[in-house]
């Protein structure tokens, strides 16, 4: 066959099919960083992110190889019967899907990989408090003795000189997370610790055989 007998390409297949491989080889490269995220960190499911990639990376290469075909097919013989043209609406309905199916895994990536840093960066602030609580031998008649020297403090931690540091935290002396809220009753302590980086809190509880625990969460 001569070349002049080969079929033209049609350049916005051809354009398509570019596009939708470019975007799944990014796809793959991501979902490769994200693994290696997850699986340094210890948090997350590595199987969910092989999934969502997987899925990704066969949708967007169905796209791909399906515009490269159409790209190199010939040109329609004029006297065969014209094949039904698809509507505006169909292309629209098909890039709507392509582009949802798209920002779902990466929503899903970005919330996996966000997740993953936050409880990777809380359980560091929650080792650091239990090991400072255990050094000093923190229970629940230190904190006793301490709420009306923090209470004193939080009011003069309103003024234009405020104390440098509040009780707790020269107590523990833990940096990068501020002492909210302490409360005491029941025979039972808590205190509330907000990292520098914002929430999630954490917060330190003393029970009443003055064992240390922390938790997490969200209101802070």
């Amino acid at each position: 066959m001569d070349d002049l007998d080969q079929p033209r390409p049609r350049w916005g297949w051809l354009g398509l099919a570019a596009i939708a491989a470019l975007v799944a080889v990014t796809t793959v490269v991501a979902g490769l960083w994200a693994i290696s995220v997850t699986v340094r960190t210890g948090f997350g499911s590595p199987w969910q992110v092989v999934t969502a990639v997987a899925g990704a990376a066969v949708f967007w290469g169905w796209i791909s190889g399906g515009a490269w075909r159409r790209a190199r097919e010939p040109e329609p013989d004029p006297l065969a019967p014209l094949p039904v043209p698809r509507r505006v609406a169909y292309v629209l309905a098909n890039a709507a899907l392509a582009l949802l199916v798209t920002g779902f895994v990466a929503v899903g990536l970005w919330a996996g990989i966000t997740d993953a840093r936050d409880s990777a960066r809380l359980d560091k602030v929650r080792t650091r408090l239990e090991v400072a609580a255990r050094r000093v031998d923190l229970g629940v008649a230190e904190i006793e003795k301490l709420e009306p020297e923090w209470q004193s403090w939080l009011v003069l931690a309103w003024d234009d000189n405020p104390p440098s540091t509040d009780p707790v935290a020269e107590l523990l002396g833990v940096s990068g997370v501020q002492t909210r809220d302490l409360v005491v009753g029941n025979g039972r302590a808590a205190v509330l610790f907000e990292p520098d980086e914002g929430p999630p809190c954490v917060v330190l509880d003393i029970d009443e055989h003055d064992i240390v625990s922390t938790r997490t969460t969200n209101r802070c």
